[in-house]
């Protein structure tokens, strides 16, 4: 790819933890230290804060020449859960990315999220909470 279009990015969202890598039929740990990304997107979606902050100081510590954004799934969490993270992760690593829409925003998709009254207030506060965040 690179002899082709020398200036193409090359990115990837990956599992967040290098021990789980093959699970997730990604050899990131090697993409990374034969300097094929330039950017990585590591999917650390957990509630839980210690197992977050694991992965988070993982990353943090990881010498790579590729940016790393540190990815944060925003509806399977408390907002206010989200907002430290977030907070956390841009103080260690500088950079996040939320995922995923139908977290956030309604949708005519009845079998990926619900659809209902409750859901729609829950989206609405998560939207209210985390994304002037991202507006800065």
């Amino acid at each position: 790819v690179r002899a082709q279009r020398p200036s193409l990015l090359l990115s990837a969202a990956v599992g967040a933890e290098a021990t789980l890598s093959a699970h997730h039929h990604q050899d990131w740990p090697r993409w990374l230290d034969e300097r094929l990304l330039d950017l990585v997107v590591p999917m650390n979606y957990s509630a839980d804060d210690a197992l977050f902050d694991a992965r988070l100081d993982d990353w943090a510590k990881r010498d790579s020449s590729a940016r790393v954004v540190m990815g944060l799934m925003a509806g399977n969490a408390a907002s206010g859960l989200r907002v430290g993270q977030i907070e956390r992760a841009r103080k260690a690593i500088g950079a996040t990315a939320l995922f995923a829409y139908c977290s956030l925003w309604d949708s005519p998709n009845t079998i990926l999220e619900r659809q209902d009254e409750a859901a729609q207030a829950e989206r609405a506060e998560r939207r209210a909470r985390l994304l002037p965040l991202f507006a800065r």
